[in-house]
């Protein structure tokens, strides 16, 4: 939590995959979470409005005055953290009862899906 001179809470921040690195990592990170979010778990085509990752690089790259690095491996380093961060999320669903053991979205998600399609 982050909060003000008079204690009070100002905002909440997420750690749990920070990490140090070069510019590219956020913006795939920023990538596959906008694919995660607006093509949900059934793999729907993109919601208006969200940014396609040509454009999201092309505008990075325009800021920071170069041309991006290694951005296929940022993207396949990205998708597998997204795809950890939701088997866990996955795994809990499970644990908590929400979710029968041996479900198939544990094998079969948005994540795996991603995975599929860059490492193939």
């Amino acid at each position: 939590m982050v909060v003000d001179d008079n204690l009070a809470v100002v905002a909440l921040l997420d750690w749990e995959l920070a990490g140090v690195g070069p510019g590219e990592l956020d913006v795939a990170w920023f990538c596959e979470m906008n694919r995660m979010r607006s093509t949900g778990p059934a793999g729907f085509v993109p919601l208006p409005g969200f940014p396609a990752d040509d454009m999201t690089w092309a505008r990075w790259e325009a800021a920071v005055g170069r041309r991006a690095d290694a951005v296929g491996w940022f993207q396949r380093y990205s998708a597998v953290r997204v795809a950890v961060l939701l088997q866990l999320y996955l795994t809990a669903m499970v644990h908590r009862g929400v979710l029968p053991a041996g479900h198939r979205a544990l094998n079969e998600n948005s994540g795996t899906r991603r995975l599929q399609e860059l490492f193939s």
